[in-house]
């Protein structure tokens, strides 16, 4: 009848040869007897137990009560009973403190436990007398959090900071890697015994320890009664849903996650961090992406372990400044000590990242020399097989290179956060933006240049065409192809949704292009595009921040149309499989094929196929994105349960404001609004203030002509802000309700520098 703390001290000193602090344990019913009123001690047994202590010489000692129902695998009833620690040893104390611990097995407090958690509570126990043990790091390990990790919370004290409910720190090691984890080493030592108490008990075990530098004590041990077996994740499209808006079919979704899990650990790998600690976050690089309801999202806290693998103590805020994420999660970096491996991990990044504009060059040659090689690997006249086969190819040829153009992603974080903490402190957000602008590269302008040179072309070719009607009808009209044809063959990868394999390209209907490109003209652009602001004077560590800022956003622009070229080999690829799928009634038509993942259509290849032929599987899941298409989803999403994303609710709350937004790119202008929730190629937007979800690379051509550009998504950073700027045309981003707030036709006045809008119905003001 000692009770079930005293024999689990039992145990791992006797059993598991662990070192227990030195203790006795002493069963009430051997020094006390009790009656309704009074306790009645037995003297000569209190006499020979005090006798045994003092000889024990023990100055300091601790009192915890050890109760017959706690620490059970059903009910833990931690914190009921009375615990007496860092006491004073006098034969009063002792008498004081086992009646303490008596008196605690009968509580009110255990009485309410015991019915809140459908327990019994037993008679009996015993009062353990220890030896005090001054750890100089003490706290609790919880062998399982339900993620395959343990969790360890602790102090630089002696104290047991959960009990004491102090602040404390956390650590989590990975059970199927205990031995490579990166805790300090009596951490792996505590947890390889906790891994061996764990299979002993055939349970979760919660242990309380403590370390003075030399010994590592075991406090207590008992079946972890706590399962995390629910668990939350969040999502978040904010900045993602600019490249993947709206539905994003099963084969772009399979094939994007496997590039996002494959390029941030070759990058972390050349900016110097260890093979072992990537192998530990596997399990983050595999979800930075989730697909919820047809839509695509960032993991958000993955991203936040990514960013925190990365040197630097402002990460998370660089990278918050750059995402622009719903909610921010800034307060939760954790502290960095620099240590000698910290400042050299440090160093290294420093000298690779000032070697980015080099590495960047270096990429942009062997990636020219490669994408020529693979565009001459044609599906024509070859199988299935061989087609899948060329396309991981392409995939893992451009992926080896990519690690840079992440780097330089990173450049443009730092830079950028840099960049916008100096300015905004010191000067305006003019200036902030007045230092984004001044694209060197024109990957992203060029096409704009050349489309208005193209409609300028098509005029000359036939005078006077205003559609491409009137250039079918003219004798000219081969001429006209032959032009545009011209085009295409430069710009073919840049088209709206561009990063979806699915979307269908403006370079495959040369009309569209052609009512663009009459949309448009090169006088207007070059006036638009020579427009220049005298930039205000910075001091030299703040222009060479801004140098670095700008260079970066270049390089990340000339990526973009490179990742948009890869994008479109696959995508031509994909659909040549779906030419050869469709021929054997796999599937109905080629272009069912994006309804099928990379994995799907890799068995039906090779053989490992539960069935031959999709044909219901596509139409379920034409079914399912309709009904995706109509659902409302927040840029934020959270899920909790047992399988967190079956349990989704939308974790953003509403703006109200549709009259102020982020200004990105400074002018006022006051003129009729255009809403475009569809990308249509013939709409003439000249004048017109264009408001639309998002703007990729893509929907660029469309607004070349615009007064002002209006987006729901966005930030200082969005494609639509950098091309904006540098065609002086005023944009404001980040207003989530516009589409549907504004109305075509509505007339307003929008200042590209303070995000404001005002709508205007006199019509005195119009005219």
């Amino acid at each position: 009848m000692i009770g079930n703390k005293a024999r689990n001290l039992l145990r791992l000193r006797d059993e598991f040869n662990l070192y227990v602090p030195d203790f006795i344990v002493v069963p009430f019913d051997d020094v006390i007897a009790h009656k309704k009123e009074s306790l009645i001690f037995n003297n000569e047994a209190l006499d020979t137990l005090h006798h045994t202590l003092l000889q024990k010489d023990w100055k300091k000692v601790s009192f915890r009560t050890s109760a017959q129902s706690e620490d059970g695998a059903r009910a833990s009833f931690a914190g009921q009973y009375q615990s007496f620690v860092d006491k004073t040893y006098s034969k009063a104390a002792l008498k004081k403190y086992i009646i303490a611990c008596y008196e605690s097995t009968k509580s009110a407090t255990v009485q309410q436990y015991a019915k809140l958690h459908g327990a019994t509570v037993e008679p009996g126990g015993s009062v353990i007398i220890q030896k005090m043990f001054y750890g100089t790091t003490s706290g609790v390990l919880f062998s399982e959090n339900g993620t395959g990790h343990m969790h360890v919370v602790y102090s630089d004290s002696w104290k047991n900071v959960v009990v004491d409910n102090e602040s404390a720190q956390e650590v989590f090691i990975p059970k199927n890697a205990i031995a490579d984890g990166m805790a300090p080493p009596f951490m792996r030592t505590l947890a390889k015994h906790a891994s061996m108490l764990e299979r002993a008990y055939g349970n979760p075990v919660d242990i309380e320890w403590s370390y003075d530098g030399t010994t590592l004590a075991f406090l207590q041990v008992r079946p972890q009664t706590t399962l995390h077996l629910e668990y939350s994740m969040t999502w978040d499209s904010t900045n993602i849903s600019e490249n993947y808006p709206g539905v994003t079919l099963p084969l772009t979704y399979s094939f994007i996650r496997t590039v996002y899990a494959t390029v941030y650990p070759e990058f972390l790998q050349l900016i110097g961090v260890s093979k072992n600690k990537l192998n530990q976050h596997h399990a983050v690089f595999s979800n930075m992406l989730g697909y919820l309801n047809g839509r695509v999202f960032y993991r958000i806290s993955n991203w936040y372990h990514v960013v925190d693998l990365i040197p630097g103590r402002q990460n998370r805020l660089f990278f918050e400044s750059m995402l622009n994420p719903v909610k921010k999660n800034t307060q939760a970096t954790q502290k960095r000590v620099l240590d000698p491996g910290s400042i050299i991990a440090i160093i290294r990044f420093l000298a690779i990242l000032s070697q980015s504009q080099r590495l960047s060059r270096q990429f942009q040659k062997q990636f020219a020399k490669r994408y020529e090689s693979l565009q001459q690997a044609t599906p024509d006249g070859v199988n299935a097989e061989t087609i899948y086969t060329n396309i991981q190819h392409t995939k893992q040829r451009v992926l080896e290179l990519w690690a840079v153009p992440v780097l330089n992603d990173v450049r443009v974080m730092i830079f950028h956060g840099l960049l916008k903490k100096r300015l905004l402190k010191k000067h305006s957000h003019a200036v902030y933006l007045q230092y984004l602008q001044g694209l060197t590269d024109r990957a992203s302008i060029q096409p704009l240049k050349e489309l208005g040179a193209l409609g300028d072309t098509l005029r000359s070719i036939v005078p006077g065409a205003r559609t491409v009607t009137a250039l079918k009808k003219s004798s000219e009209w081969h001429r006209c192809v032959e032009e545009t044809i011209a085009f295409t063959k430069n710009y073919a990868a840049r088209t709206p949704d561009e990063l979806k394999l699915e979307s269908v390209r403006l370079s495959d209907t040369p009309e569209a292009i052609m009512a663009l490109a009459l949309h448009s003209n090169r006088t207007s652009y070059d006036q638009r595009s020579r427009e220049t602001n005298p930039l205000p004077p910075l001091d030299g560590v703040s222009r060479y921040i801004a140098r670095q800022a700008r260079q970066a956003i270049d390089w990340r622009e000339r990526f973009r149309f490179n990742r948009a070229q890869v994008f479109r080999l696959a995508s031509d690829a994909y659909l040549a499989i779906g030419d050869r799928f469709a021929s054997e009634g796999i599937i109905k038509i080629s272009r069912d094929i994006y309804y099928l993942t990379e994995q799907e259509i890799e068995t039906i290849i090779n053989g490992h196929a539960w069935k031959y032929d999709a044909l219901e599987l596509v139409r379920q899941r034409k079914r399912e994105a309709r009904q995706y298409e109509t659902a409302s989803v927040s840029l934020r999403v959270t899920g909790t349960g047992v399988v967190a994303p079956k349990h989704l609710k939308n974790d953003e709350k509403k703006s109200g404001a549709v009259t102020v937004g982020m200004g990105v790119s400074a002018g006022s202008v006051s003129a009729e609004v255009i809403v475009v929730k569809a990308f249509d190629p013939n709409l003439s937007v000249a004048g017109k203030i264009l408001i639309v979800t998002h703007i990729d690379p893509g929907w660029t051509l469309l607004f070349t002509q615009a007064a002002g550009v209006i987006t729901e998504r966005g930030n200082a950073l969005s494609h639509v802000a950098i091309v904006a700027r540098e065609l002086h045309i005023p944009a404001i981003v980040g207003i989530p309700q516009a589409t549907t707030h504004y109305t075509t036709g509505d007339f307003v006045t929008m200042d590209g520098m303070s995000g404001e809008i005002l709508r205007v119905n006199n019509k005195k003001a119009r005219s």
